[in-house]
């Protein structure tokens, strides 16, 4: 991919103030670099308010990061990560480095690349909850959201916060501020996860300043799984099933995957099993409960790289040896607490999400994933401490729009599966969509790189052309060793 050189940072200043005008100037925005590569940037804030209507309330002061575009158009590309929870701020360096997404850097040409913390995440007011403590595995590993933490972390909050004014509706039109502020006439949003949600909001509710979308791991108001995605991750495992049973490697060393799989869960049923946790050169015994085992087991395998190691840590768990399950277990729980502030989480899904879960979902999951329910129930528990407003009816609508719209699916995704996407993709009319088959909720290969800047480039032209990027995928090997 060819590279575009870096701006001078005078030639950064000029592009922005083109761009921003004064009101980004009274915000206090400076110059700044961002990611290992120090990519040339701005960096500074919007003030809206926590309640529009109080303006003379509360106010939040959003974190704000610009890319400038090597040939500026007053153009722009709004990154919208997941979670929620997760920090446009976090990704900013990635893209940067061209870690992920390096197909933004050729589009930088002719677009800024604009990096938001919504409210109650990264620099935009955080919540500062902790739940999982690293000095206290105990309690995460019982709950994925430990009660004592909730109530602590909603109490804490009160003092810098309203909890019932962190939701994808404000955060929306915080972003159509900071559109605003810094003059851009439309903007592209670029998803990915619950940033798929949050974008489809922000098209119902400003359509008009939307020039396209590009959405990948897609979730959209009306069509949500039921929270942990229960039947995203059988299928996920089914497929895992079956690759190991073609493998010759994996098939020779775990023929009975799924049988000692199942073995091993049936084990929780009867409630916490000890198991083994390495920590600072020693080892700790914990009580580890189902609710938290099958869902980080649904969040590795989010990832092929990580769920190549699932057969493994089962056969030596269904052997007795628990603590690469309790390692796995306590990896990805600390690696989400890192990425995902857990308060705004909590704000945003008890709001948008959780009051939509019908019980026939509920006894569907119970009755065909392993992983079930318990998810879902524990996001319900924790929502009754945590106590946010619920959005009202109309908000679980589907988003109907004509806005050009890329749909980026991996066909093995355990948290947002295709199947709902395919479900609104109906109500967008100018929609395509693409199905990456193999990958979980990592969709990201050469081939949806090169249609992402194909699309932005040229939306209204876009045509997708027989089964592209089906067959791109190549899942890594199966560990042999945890």
């Amino acid at each position: 991919m060819r590279k575009i050189p870096l701006l001078s940072l005078a030639a950064v200043v000029l592009t922005f103030s083109a761009v921003a005008g004064a009101a980004a100037q009274s915000s206090g925005f400076h110059s700044c670099s961002i990611g290992k590569t120090h990519a040339a940037a701005l960096c500074g804030s919007i003030v809206v308010p926590e309640d529009r209507d109080r303006p003379n309330g509360r106010s939040i002061a959003l974190g704000v990061e610009v890319m400038p575009a090597i040939h500026a158009q007053h153009k722009a590309i709004a990154v919208i990560p997941g979670g929620p929870g997760q920090a446009a701020s976090d990704i900013a360096p990635l893209i940067a480095d061209g870690v992920l997404s390096p197909e933004l850097h050729e589009l930088r040409t002719t677009y800024d690349l604009l990096f938001v913390d919504a409210r109650g995440m990264g620099s935009s007011n955080p919540f500062s909850c902790n739940f999982t403590d690293a000095r206290t595995p105990q309690a995460y590993f019982l709950q994925l959201w430990p009660d004592a933490a909730v109530r602590e972390c909603r109490l804490a909050a009160r003092a810098h916060a309203d909890p019932a004014f962190y939701n994808t509706n404000n955060a929306a039109d915080d972003l159509e501020a900071v559109r605003q502020a810094l003059g851009y006439e439309r903007i592209v949003l670029f998803g990915g996860s619950y940033g798929t949600f949050f974008s489809f909001v922000y098209m119902r509710r400003h359509p008009e300043h939307v020039e396209s979308a590009v959405l990948t791991g897609v979730f959209a108001p009306g069509f949500q799984p039921l929270p942990g995605a229960p039947d995203g991750a059988q299928h996920a495992l089914d497929d895992l099933v079956a690759r190991c049973r073609d493998d010759r490697v994996c098939h020779r060393h775990f023929p009975k995957f799924r049988e000692h799989f199942n073995a091993v869960l049936a084990r929780f049923d009867r409630g916490p099993v000890p198991v083994r946790l390495k920590q600072r050169g020693s080892s700790v015994i914990l009580r580890l409960s189902k609710e938290v085992l099958v869902d980080r087991v649904r969040q590795v395998l989010y990832d092929p790289q990580n769920a190549a190691y699932v057969p493994v840590t089962f056969e030596l768990a269904y052997k007795g040896n628990y603590s690469a399950l309790a390692d796995m277990i306590n990896g990805i729980s600390l690696a989400l607490a890192g990425a995902v502030n857990g308060g705004a989480f909590l704000s945003y899904t008890c709001a948008d999400e959780i009051p939509f879960i019908s019980a026939a979902a509920m006894a569907d999951a119970a009755r065909s994933s392993f992983a079930g329910d318990l998810r879902a129930k524990a996001q319900q528990r924790a929502c009754l401490l945590w106590r946010v407003p619920t959005m009202p009816p109309s908000f679980n609508q589907p988003v109907r729009t004509d806005i050009p719209t890329l749909l980026i699916m991996g066909s093995d995704d355990p948290a947002t599966p295709p199947t709902y996407a395919r479900r609104a993709l109906p109500y967008l009319k100018n929609g395509s969509a693409v199905v990456v088959q193999g990958a979980g909720h990592v969709t990201e290969t050469a081939c949806t790189n090169d249609l992402v800047a194909k699309f932005i480039s040229n939306p209204t032209g876009f045509r997708i052309t027989g089964s592209p990027c089906r067959t791109r995928y190549t899942p890594p090997p199966f560990a042999l060793a945890p």
